[in-house]
Formats: structure tokens, sequence, C-alpha cells
């Protein structure tokens, strides 16, 4: 597990907010993970999961969530390759 994964863990804790991955094996993974750490969190969200409308209505919507790994997440989204990305956060930089 990366430091970023490890902040956004820690962060996902101290809020009560989901985290976004790619498919169901990083979610049992991340988990895992937080429970080893002593944090508890919410059960990630997979990509396909906010595909089907899984999060319509819910706390997803109203507070947001936190995207792990977000390359990937993307790639999982989209049908073509990406050469690259860029990212912009509301949260302030020090928090995460």
């Amino acid at each position: 597990m990366s430091g970023k994964t490890y902040q956004a863990i820690k962060y996902a804790s101290e809020n009560w907010l989901y985290i976004l991955v790619r498919n169901r094996q990083e979610a049992t993974e991340i988990f895992q993970m937080a429970n080893k750490f002593g944090f508890g969190i919410p059960y990630p969200v997979t990509v396909e999961e906010l595909k089907r409308g899984d999060g319509k209505g819910t706390s997803l919507e109203r507070n947001g969530i936190i995207v792990d790994n977000a390359l990937s997440v993307l790639q999982e989204l989209l049908p073509v390759r990406i050469n690259m990305a860029t990212v912009e956060m509301e949260a302030d930089s020090d928090e995460l």
C-alpha cells in the first residue's frame, strides 16, 4: 500500500467517506489494510457499482468520495488508453 493510499484511508476514516477503487479486489485489499491499521472505513466502492447507479440518493452523492489511484480508476471508466491525466483537488493539499 502506498503512502497516498494510507492517507486516503486515514481521511476516509476521519470523515466517514467512501473510497472509489477500480475493482472488487482493490476494495477488499483497502478494507483489509484499513482494519489492519485500526481505521474504520465504509467498504470501498468500485467503478462498476457507480456505473450501475448504486450510489444514487446515498451519502456518495451528498458527501462525495475519495478516489484511490485515480489514473487506474479513470482507465477503468474509459475505453481508450490514457497518455496523460491531471488532477485538481478541492481539499487542502496539506490534508491529503
